[in-house]
C-alpha cells in the first residue's frame, strides 16, 4: 500500500516502487502477550497476561512473485495494465527503487580452528623426526604439556618404542 499526497491509500505495484524510488515492503504487525511467571512452592498461580494487539515491528521488503506480492496470481492482462512484465521471474527485492538480490555465500569464518573427520582412513604411515632433542622426555614435553594426562601418554607410547 502507498499513501498518495491527498491522504488516500492505493495498492503499490513493483513497477511504481521502482519508478518512484520507493521500497516495495509490507509492514509487520504482531500481537504480543506479556506475562510474569512466578513459582510459588505450595500454590501455583496462573500468570497474568497483558495482551498488546497489532504492534508494529518493522517494514519487511517483499520478494517479487512471492505469495505476499501484488503480482502473485494475477492474469497476464492485469499485469500488462499495471506496466508489469508477465515474463519476469521475480525472486528479487526493490529497495529505494533498485532491484536487490540475495546471494548465498559459503565462507568459513576466520580465526577459528576447524577439525573434520576424514571419511576414509589413510593407508599411508607417516614418520616424523624431532631434531635437537636428546631424550624422549624432551620430545614429550613439547607434544604433551601435562605428563598427568594418561590418555595422551598412551597414544604417544607406540611412537616412542
Amino acid at each position: 500500500m502507498m499513501k498518495k499526497s491527498d491522504g488516500e491509500t492505493a495498492m503499490l505495484f513493483p513497477k511504481a516502487a521502482t519508478l518512484r524510488n520507493l521500497t516495495y515492503y509490507v509492514p509487520l504487525y504482531v500481537t504480543l502477550q506479556k506475562g510474569l511467571l512466578r513459582k510459588v512452592m505450595i500454590v501455583k498461580k496462573p500468570p497474568r497476561l497483558k495482551i498488546f494487539g497489532k504492534v508494529f515491528i518493522r517494514k519487511v521488503p517483499i520478494m517479487l512473485w512471492s505469495s505476499y506480492c501484488t503480482l502473485f496470481q494475477n492474469s497476464e492482462k492485469a499485469l500488462m495494465e499495471h506496466g508489469e512484465c508477465p515474463y519476469d521471474q521475480g525472486g528479487y527485492f526493490i529497495i529505494n527503487g533498485s532491484e536487490k538480490v540475495l546471494i548465498a555465500q559459503e565462507k568459513m569464518s576466520t580465526n577459528h580452528v576447524y577439525v573434520f573427520k576424514k571419511r576414509q582412513s589413510n593407508i599411508y604411515g607417516y614418520v616424523g623426526e624431532a631434531l635437537g632433542f636428546m631424550v624422549d622426555k624432551d620430545i614429550l614435553e613439547h607434544i604433551c604439556y601435562d605428563f598427568v594426562d594418561t590418555q595422551m601418554m598412551e597414544l604417544l607410547q607406540p611412537s616412542l618404542e
